[in-house]
């Protein structure tokens, strides 16, 4: 958890309408002891800033994000998840080329994997087009596969099918494990 506080520019406090004042300005202070200069933006019931929301403001500020939508529809139902699971290893340069394929209504891709030649399992974060692998196991993943990736997009997410064939590009020889696309699903 250090590391990604260690390589993040902005943290979303989730969950701010629960919690007095006090405990909200005492979990700012944690955050900005942690990483100085760190922007925090206050959300509640797991809503998104666009953007320019985030973009927006000095560092270190914080904002709170409207939660209601003008139509009172559900915040969930505005995201689509997909999840990709395979055994085997990817070849890094291949698979470097094959994220800058994927869509960009693919906003957020995280899990574990290997990488062919580099032993062991390896954490993978990707946030729109920024990516990283950083060695070391993700602890919250299924260990049936080599590689588990969980992504968040836009309710406009292409279909599984086509997410699979763009990394499928980059996998080493290995079978493949099939994996159900979850639906309304929030990756942190």
């Amino acid at each position: 958890m250090r590391g990604q506080f260690d390589r993040c520019n902005v943290v979303l406090l989730n969950k701010s309408d629960l919690v007095d004042p006090e405990a909200l300005a005492a979990a700012r202070a944690v955050l900005l002891r942690l990483r100085p200069g760190l922007r925090i933006v206050e959300t509640a019931r797991g809503a998104m800033p666009t953007l320019a929301q985030l973009e927006a403001g000095p560092v270190a500020s914080a904002f709170h994000v409207d939660t209601q939508l003008p139509d009172g529809s559900d915040h969930g139902a505005q995201f689509a998840s997909w999840c990709y699971r395979r055994n085997g290893a990817f070849d890094r340069d291949v698979l470097a080329a094959a994220l800058a394929d994927l869509p960009p209504q693919l906003l957020r891709l995280k899990g574990s994997c290997r990488l062919d030649g580099e032993g062991g399992s390896a954490v993978f974060q990707m946030v729109e087009r920024d990516w990283s692998i950083s060695s070391g196991a993700a602890e919250d993943v299924d260990r049936a596969a080599d590689i588990l990736l969980v992504g968040v997009g836009t309710a406009d997410l292409p279909p599984a099918a086509l997410l699979d064939a763009i990394l499928d590009r980059a996998l080493v020889d290995g079978p493949v494990l099939s994996c159900s696309t979850l639906s309304g699903v929030l990756i942190p």
